[in-house]
């Protein structure tokens, strides 16, 4: 067998890679949830609205609960309450606007449309143990 005369191509050259344009969806599969909300961004815009709503709807529970004596339960929410409850208004108030924003500018993606529903339901599920609580302290339950 003849030996190379010729360098190696592949060593030291640039490499081209073409970026990744997956979005998670499989087309051969019916993804019912994630493909809707993907198809109609205005219902994903609502349960974002919604998520937003909720986060506010907590906020104010929190003052409520907190102001019969209750304990927050999240470390830097008490952090920010203790030191001053206008900054963790705007704190929350922030990083809830952030969330919504990413979720938005990320929507094709089925794990981002998944994130926003689960983060909905989870807000939906803390108003009702709030309401549940505060029911309880003033005497309703």
């Amino acid at each position: 067998m003849a030996e190379r005369t010729i360098a190696d191509r592949r060593v030291g050259s640039a490499t081209f890679r073409v970026r990744e344009r997956r979005m998670g969806f499989d087309r051969r599969r019916q993804d019912v949830l994630p493909g809707f909300f993907r198809d109609n961004p205005g219902w994903f815009a609502a349960v974002i609205v919604c998520m937003v709503a909720l986060s506010a709807a907590d906020m104010v529970l929190t003052f409520r609960v907190l102001s019969l004596g209750a304990i927050e339960g999240n470390p830097v929410m008490a952090a920010l309450l203790a030191s001053s409850p206008v900054a963790a208004v705007w704190f929350k108030g922030l990083v809830t606007l952030l969330v919504a924003a990413c979720l938005w500018l990320m929507r094709g993606y089925r794990g981002v449309i998944l994130t926003g529903l689960l983060a909905s339901a989870v807000y939906f599920v803390l108003i009702a143990y709030q309401l549940r609580n505060l029911a309880g302290m003033v005497g309703l339950a």
